[in-house]
């Protein structure tokens, strides 16, 4: 390329690029500061990734306890090494353990909020964010390709955002993590809040498929009819509004209602699509389906519902069991997830409907062979990118060849990080030839 072009470098493959030519840094930082460079008569293209390094570091250095409940303030440094100006010095915040199964893994995922909203790598302004470990994930990808995938079906809203970065926490190193936006509501977020007021009563509302909300050694003390509601089976937590406490009667009757309209259209097979937005569900379970997600009927299946609309799926979240990573399930790439009592029963239902069968196989052909192509073909360079710091990861570690919970044998098996990357490779190619056989034949 040459002449004046201006290049879009923001965030591909989760890191942040900078472009070289013969050694020589050549781009020059328009006032926006983050996408946009002007690179005058040059050639070549991005070869060189920059993986961020975050430091947290808690007042006497304190540890971070395991109750969800409770957090430990602190200061937060980003450096960025090839783009300083992009560092931030000594914000305050205050961080604290995520996670449910992961929670008591070894390498720990945390939730960090700060005093005010802060926009990291243009991902827009807000607070709240978290840094996942991908401890059991041990290509470290699973969760940046789903989220990649979502982000680029157009059906589904609100994908986190995210990044790859190195984290030290009191400085010590505690290895590559994946930064990303949290699932809340707001302008930056799923933008839905709505000024309703008590004569509301199609208020909007953000829930999540939670089966452990029933259980009180997992439920974090939450408790039903505040802060979570069941339909037949199916325990539904309350994102937004936070509380039933903060509703009438009327609209409480009509959060309720509608999920139970929901849940029994489906499994009915009938007027399904006056509940639910069925292009939302469509490409949801597309994601679910092609990873084979283990827990998409069971946690961290959020929905959500704007004021007049009808029910949307997502955002995506919770993957690092994708993708033939987990030993409790068929983790062979074929077979559909949802059938019997696995997986999830609403898709396990409607796929039995010709109409939405159809539609979902019109679907997956229109997007098999091009955005979940491409998604394919950027593992290898995913896996190239993050070579060095998977490396240091690992050598802080020392999992690679060694079983963690819930492990497959092949995934342990694949005693180097090229050999996971393999993995998650072939799994995909694997699983698209076996869904375009199903839904086509």
């Amino acid at each position: 390329k040459r002449g004046g072009l201006i290049f879009e470098i923001g965030q591909q493959n989760g890191l942040r690029y900078t472009l070289y030519l013969d050694d020589i840094i050549i781009y020059e930082v328009d006032d926006s500061y983050f996408n946009k460079y002007n690179l005058n008569d040059v050639e070549g293209e991005p070869i060189i990734t920059n993986v961020p390094t975050i430091y947290v570091n808690t007042i006497n250095n304190q540890q971070v306890p395991y109750d969800k409940n409770i957090y430990v303030d602190g200061t937060f440094n980003l450096v960025d090494g090839e783009n300083p100006f992009l560092n931030i010095n000594d914000l305050s915040l205050r961080i604290r353990a995520r996670g449910n199964s992961s929670l008591w893994m070894p390498k720990r995922s945390y939730r960090i909020k700060f005093n005010k909203a802060v926009d990291l790598y243009g991902m827009n302004k807000n607070k709240d964010w978290v840094l996942l470990a991908n401890h059991a994930d041990k290509s470290l990808i699973r969760n940046y390709l789903a989220f990649e995938l979502g982000s680029k079906l157009s059906n589904l809203e609100y994908t986190p955002q995210c990044m790859f970065v190195n984290f030290y926490f009191n400085n010590n190193y505690e290895g590559l993590y994946l930064l990303a936006t949290q699932i809340e509501t707001g302008t930056n977020r799923v933008n839905i809040e709505y000024d309703y007021t008590n004569d509301d009563i199609d208020i909007p509302f953000l829930i999540e498929w939670d089966n452990r909300l029933t259980n009180p050694n997992e439920n974090n003390g939450a408790i039903e009819g505040i802060d979570y509601f069941v339909v037949d089976w199916i325990p539904f937590g309350l994102k937004y509004p936070d509380s039933f406490n903060e509703m009438t009667y009327n609209q409480k009757r009509y959060i309720y209602n509608y999920m139970n309209n929901v849940h029994t259209s489906i499994l009915n097979r009938k007027n399904y699509d006056s509940f639910i937005d069925v292009d939302s569900f469509i490409d949801y379970f597309i994601v679910q389906e092609l990873f084979k997600n283990v827990d998409m009927g069971f946690a961290s299946v959020f929905m959500y519902k704007e004021k007049g609309g009808k029910l949307k799926f997502g955002p995506l979240w919770d993957f690092d069991l994708s993708i033939g990573n987990a030993d409790y399930i068929d983790y062979s790439p074929y077979n559909w997830f949802s059938q019997d009592n696995s997986g999830n029963p609403w898709f396990n239902s409607l796929m039995k409907h010709p109409t939405f069968k159809k539609q979902f196989t019109k679907r997956f052909n229109e997007v098999k062979n091009t955005i979940i192509q491409d998604l394919i073909d950027s593992v290898d360079i995913i896996g190239r990118d993050l070579y060095e710091h998977a490396s240091n990861n690992f050598e802080r570690w020392k999992t690679l060849g060694k079983y963690d919970w819930p492990n497959p044998p092949k995934v342990v098996a694949a005693s180097t990080y090229d050999e996971q990357i393999y993995y998650v490779k072939n799994y995909l190619i694997e699983r698209v030839k076996w869904m375009d056989y199903v839904l086509n034949e």
